[in-house]
């Protein structure tokens, strides 16, 4: 009896595994998307100070099945984080007046039904907080679907991307609603500190979820693009090898020259270079394009430059980030 007890234990345990353990978020919808029912009266009711309705640099919302639904969302136009939490559960209010077959199509927002936060926070912590949403919308999955009743879900959102995740009792996503949790707290109680003391952790977690991002957003590709000398009037040629968000460039009126160097350059470096992006992005959440020269790296590797980016990242990003060249016109 004990052995068939401890049998059906651990079939309950592995059954439960994927649950316990749960990592990465699940595709959905946008809120944006609905207008009607009781996502649409979310909506208006939580994102109701987003700026015409727009487009938010990240949303976080959590709908409890009884106790009061909140969002936050950092705006668009600035760095400030706007928290609304409903004083009633919005669901189980909806639900009564369907049932005395009132029409919920035209309720709209009541400040009376909702309290509102705001803070501004520097423009560090608004990165950072948007990109470990970003990071955890990226690698959402079907495949880590979870299915419940009663209980919590945390929808997560970035420029209409979104992705959630229900009741998450271990794993990243538990961690990743603990922190946002955390921080609307902060933004309820106004303290700067304690988002502060949040950052470390919203960069290790959004780390994590970059380390899934998969090797073929990496693959190197060469590209050709031209630009007319103002001057001269004549073709200048810019072939380029890229990774994701960094490039090495060549630029000359050879094109087929520079395809061969370009060739040579892939053949000898090309694993650098992409071992390079993927720290870049994964390790140190780098979102901005780099562009380095063929001279740049006739007397350094790439791990060279990935120390003097350590070394000093302002002055790194001064002399490699060349918005001009991302910019030219194929």
């Amino acid at each position: 009896m004990k052995k068939r007890f401890f049998i059906c234990f651990i079939l309950l345990a592995l059954v439960g595994l994927p649950i316990m353990s749960q990592d990465r978020l699940v595709p959905t919808s946008s809120i944006s998307d609905v207008s009607k029912g009781y996502y649409g009266v979310l909506k208006a009711f939580l994102l109701h100070d987003m700026p015409n309705n727009g487009v938010a640099k990240f949303i976080f919302m959590s709908r409890p099945s009884f106790s009061s639904e909140y969002a936050m969302f950092g705006k668009n136009d600035g760095d400030t984080l706007i928290l609304s939490k409903t004083k009633i559960n919005l669901y189980s209010y909806l639900y009564q007046l369907l049932e005395k077959n009132k029409d919920i199509k035209s309720i709209e927002y009541n400040p009376d039904f909702v309290d509102t936060y705001r803070m501004a926070v520097p423009d560090s912590v608004m990165n950072i907080i948007t990109k470990l949403a970003t990071s955890a919308v990226n690698t959402s999955s079907y495949l880590y679907r979870t299915l419940g009743c009663d209980g919590t879900t945390y929808h997560f959102e970035v420029m209409g991307d979104a992705a959630k995740c229900w009741s998450p009792y271990g794993g990243r996503c538990k961690e990743l609603v603990t922190i946002y949790d955390k921080l609307c707290f902060a933004v309820k109680s106004n303290n700067i500190d304690s988002i502060m003391t949040l950052m470390p952790s919203c960069r290790k977690l959004a780390s994590s979820f970059m380390r899934e991002y998969p090797m073929d957003l990496f693959q190197l590709q060469q590209r050709t693009m031209t630009s007319r000398n103002s001057k001269t009037g004549d073709l200048e040629y810019y072939i380029s090898l890229e990774s994701y968000q960094v490039a090495v460039s060549w630029k000359g009126n050879d094109e087929y020259l520079l395809k061969q160097q370009c060739d040579v350059f892939e053949a000898e470096h090309g694993d650098e270079l992409v071992w390079f992006s993927r720290q870049m992005t994964c390790e140190q959440l780098f979102d901005r394009s780099l562009l380095f020269k063929k001279e740049d790296l006739d007397c350094k590797s790439f791990k060279d430059l990935y120390e003097e980016y350590l070394a000093n990242p302002n002055a790194f990003l001064h002399k490699y980030n060349n918005v001009e060249f991302w910019n030219l016109v194929f």
